[in-house]
């Protein structure tokens, strides 16, 4: 039963997403930490926007890094495995992207604004996360699942990462008034504190999420993560209109 669960999982993805396969998938933490650096690397050389929200994902997977190594975790395997699967679902949209092909809708709205340039980085960054935490997360916590980590025994575990990457507030914070700097942009846009406190709630959202995948017949995900999609391509466009946008400083 498990193994049609996973099969029609794949199956979606791959509907949603057709190109996953001819990206080659990261293995390990290391893996993705490396990838990242050479991401970011390439983003500042070539003024990409897509730099702010790289280099927060870079910052954060060190720390996680960091964490395992520290014995902080109760269940390192499914850490690992979920920041894995997490950074393979952004590294096949943004292959897609810029390849033209199939790309998730909140994705090719985070990486349009990109492109333009023209966003305060801050909204920038959130419409990135917007996409990678409502769209790909519950996606990479019912992956989890599926492989048999019990969301019972990993909820603690996936609440202190949250702790981890709260800590790094400040840091981020820093880091969108220097990039502003080096891209050149000072636009008006949401209160960058705003973006921070929003991640938080997000990420909670996405543990719901993802649970209500799990428990869902396998005949019912095909439609929850379509929806997702739609959720998170309605939220990318509240944001891009300004919605919310307040003055920045």
């Amino acid at each position: 039963m498990k193994f049609v669960s996973i099969l029609f999982l794949f199956i979606s993805l791959v509907h949603i997403n057709p190109s996953t396969a001819e990206v080659r998938q990261l293995q390990s933490i290391d893996q993705v930490i490396s990838k990242f650096q050479n991401l970011t690397l390439k983003f500042k050389r070539d003024k990409n926007h897509r730099l702010i929200f790289a280099t927060t994902y870079l910052d954060s997977t060190i720390e996680i890094k960091k964490e395992i190594e520290n014995n902080s975790f109760i269940y390192p395997n499914w850490v690992e495995s979920i920041v894995v699967d997490f950074a393979n679902l952004y590294i096949s949209a943004l292959h897609n992207y810029d390849q033209s092909k199939e790309t998730p809708l909140s994705w090719k709205e985070a990486f349009k604004i990109n492109d333009q340039k023209y966003y305060k980085l801050s909204v920038q960054l959130l419409m990135a996360m917007n996409a990678h935490i409502y769209h790909d997360l519950p996606i990479a916590l019912i992956q989890s699942f599926d492989k048999g980590f019990q969301p019972e025994e990993v909820k603690n575990d996936f609440y202190k990462m949250n702790e981890a990457f709260e800590r790094l507030t400040p840091k981020f914070m820093a880091l969108l008034y220097d990039l502003e700097k080096t891209l050149g942009i000072n636009k008006k846009g949401i209160k960058d504190w705003i973006v921070f406190n929003v991640v938080k709630s997000m990420r909670s959202d996405a543990w719901d999420l993802g649970l209500k995948l799990y428990q869902s017949s396998s005949a019912n995900r095909f439609n929850l993560i379509n929806h997702l999609g739609r959720d998170a391509f309605d939220n990318a466009n509240l944001i891009r209109k300004g919605r919310f946008f307040i003055p920045s400083h």
